[in-house]
């Protein structure tokens, strides 16, 4: 008897408009409100939930994406993922995205594509 195993067709990602639209709906929502850690949507809208802890802070939600975005790369981050996110934020609504290794080295994004890297002048 053989058996195979099927990848389940995974969601598309969602428009700007589209991901705008899902925050504004968890903003909103009281029970999301009252969760005590750091809530993020993804590129799919799909809700991701992470603890805080010494290294990130913990942020209240906006009601639109911040003009800037700085997301601090911890080593436990792949860069697939880490880039997906920079995406994320440019499609809800950034004009920016920094990505600040814990080297120093900061990635910028902005809305028009492309990257530039920076070394902190304080290295």
């Amino acid at each position: 008897m053989n058996a195979s195993a099927v990848k389940p067709e995974s969601p598309a990602r969602l428009s700007a408009t589209e991901l705008r639209a899902r925050w504004r709906q968890l903003a909103d929502d009281p029970l999301v409100a009252a969760i005590p850690f750091k809530v993020e949507l993804n590129e799919k809208g799909a809700i991701e939930v992470t603890p805080a802890n010494t290294r990130h802070g913990l942020p209240g939600t906006f009601p639109v994406a911040p003009e800037l975005c700085v997301e601090v790369v911890s080593p436990s981050n792949s860069m697939i993922e880490i880039h997906e996110k920079a995406a994320t934020y440019l499609a809800a609504g950034a004009h920016e995205v920094w990505l600040v290794g814990e080297d120093g080295t900061i990635e910028m994004f902005g809305a028009s594509g492309g990257s530039a890297r920076a070394r902190s002048a304080s290295r």
